[in-house]
């Protein structure tokens, strides 16, 4: 069940999408809170700037807290809040799986790798556990529209870290149409 602080941390994830989004990323904030409502980490994706793609706005959160929290990470992390602006991926619905975070609230659904709900639904534990690992509470559709918003214009822009595409000549598209083997009959 969501309510007013929901949204209101939800807002703060917003900002660090915006701040991915300027950085030529796709704009997906995450911020986690401790059990007092403390920041523990801020993040955005960082797939592009690192040319990794598993640097996702929850796998970067979740490295900062652990080096602020050191020794305490884990005992800590399981009673913490993640509020991230998209559906967690499957990866990272199995990151947050394995460190046991308490509850995540993300903003729009993944429809294509989600792994909260939208594909598959690894919160609850009825994928199974890794080892150690322990099912989370998941709200979804907080802030939704403004969630879709930023990724939308990620989207329609031009991505300067595509690849360029490789432009075939005449002649070489010709000799691909040809089988590349024969086949005799004696």
């Amino acid at each position: 069940m969501s309510n007013d602080r929901d949204f209101q941390r939800m807002r703060l994830a917003l900002t660090q999408a915006r701040r991915a989004l300027q950085l030529g990323e796709v704009p997906i904030g995450c911020i986690i809170f401790s059990e007092k409502g403390e920041v523990l980490a801020r993040s955005g994706n960082r797939c592009n700037e690192l040319i990794n793609s598993t640097r996702h706005a929850e796998l970067e959160a979740l490295q900062v807290s652990r080096l602020l929290l050191g020794e305490t990470f884990h005992s800590e992390i399981q009673k913490a809040e993640l509020f991230v602006t998209c559906e967690p991926c499957i990866m990272c619905a199995g990151a947050l799986l394995t460190v046991g975070i308490r509850r995540v609230v993300f903003g729009c659904r993944n429809d294509r790798f989600g792994g909260c709900g939208s594909v598959l639904e690894l919160n609850d534990g009825s994928c199974g556990l890794p080892e150690g690992g322990k099912p989370f509470d998941c709200i979804g559709g907080i802030l939704e529209e403004e969630s879709i918003a930023l990724l939308r214009l990620f989207y329609e822009g031009p991505n300067p870290n595509a690849p360029r595409p490789k432009k075939k000549n005449r002649k070489n598209k010709q000799a691909s149409l040809e089988p590349s083997f024969t086949t005799e009959i004696s």
